[in-house]
């Protein structure tokens, strides 16, 4: 992983006080039920790929679009998301926990990187991938 985006993460989540990287042993969990559940693989780079995608959104090099986009995929999410930090490398991956309103600030103050969300519902999840797209996922189309 990247050590000097993860630090640079560490200080805008610090400095905003918007959210903490959870443990190793819990984004361990978190990773290895999300993959159970909708399938992943995540031997692979790019876990989404060669998947039943629900839907694809692409946003190019426009930040309003990227921005507009991420806020309306985030409405079908909890208020407490997770962040996991993926940015081209294969896993484990390091997973930060924040409230959903702030993640859009959070991530317009760092820059550009690959990540997915999902929440402790895992019921829905989100990838920003290298190609400046998201793609999403839905296991259920009925939350309960």
């Amino acid at each position: 992983m990247d050590k000097d985006l993860l630090k640079e993460i560490q200080s805008v989540v610090v400095d905003n006080g918007r959210g903490c990287f959870v443990s190793d042993e819990k984004a361990a969990q978190l990773i290895r039920d999300l993959a159970a559940k909708f399938s992943f693989d995540i031997s692979k780079l790019f876990i989404w790929a060669n998947k039943n995608l629900h839907g694809i959104y692409e946003y190019g090099d426009d930040r309003e679009k990227w921005k507009d986009t991420l806020l309306n995929l985030l409405d079908r999410f909890d208020e407490d998301i997770f962040i996991a930090v993926s940015n081209e490398v294969f896993y484990p991956w390091q997973i930060l926990s924040c409230r959903k309103q702030g993640a859009v600030e959070l991530l317009e103050q760092l820059p550009p990187f690959e990540y997915f969300i999902f929440d402790s519902s895992l019921q829905y999840v989100v990838f920003d991938t290298h190609d400046n797209f998201f793609v999403d996922f839905i296991q259920s189309w009925i939350r309960i």
